[in-house]
């Protein structure tokens, strides 16, 4: 898995216009259409994408190696939670106390780096974030509700336990090496 930007790093981009306008310009390219393009056609299927395109695999990799430095794509695995021992699942709504830049980008780096986040998701209204979570047992939810409430950031944490009936909360699509 490619090294996380640093915090800095995170923020410049978010700050910079001139970072947002390269990332616009980037996935512009005709290029870069035409493989989500393929892509997307392709069920995520990267192997059939390339073939579809007609580039060779290293042209590929540049190509996708340039959208992951830009922040548009990311090297994920998807991994049933209940399969590894995590089977309680829990939807966090949290409400920061400030939104200033440092607040949120304190929050989110730390929802990046929290193995029991599997989705964090930004939402308006009476809270800033909806955080799905995985645990081994309900006291291992309670506690990790107890920490994030217990950051300096955090304003308030209203935590239910679901249980998902169907489908997935995946944003975009998966990139699959199908070789």
């Amino acid at each position: 898995m490619p090294p996380r930007p640093k915090r800095s790093q995170t923020r410049a981009m978010q700050t910079n216009p001139n970072a947002q306008r390269e990332t616009a310009r980037i996935c512009a390219q005709p290029r870069m259409r035409k493989l989500f393009a393929a892509t997307l056609a392709a069920g995520g299927a990267m192997e059939a994408a390339r073939a579809a395109l007609g580039i060779s695999r290293a042209v590929l990799e540049q190509r996708l190696s340039m959208l992951r430095t830009q922040g548009v794509a990311r090297v994920i695995a998807i991994v049933d939670p209940t399969a590894v021992g995590r089977p309680v699942q829990s939807v966090s709504l949290v409400r920061l106390h400030h939104h200033a830049l440092g607040a949120i980008v304190d929050f989110e780096t730390t929802c990046v780096t929290d193995p029991a986040i599997t989705t964090a998701i930004r939402i308006t209204g009476r809270y800033d974030y909806r955080l799905t979570t995985f645990h081994k047992d309900v006291r291992d939810a309670a506690a990790w509700t107890r920490a994030l409430r217990d950051q300096d950031e955090v304003a308030a944490v209203d935590q239910r336990f679901v249980r998902t009936l169907f489908g997935d909360e995946i944003a975009g699509f998966p990139l699959r090496d199908d070789r």
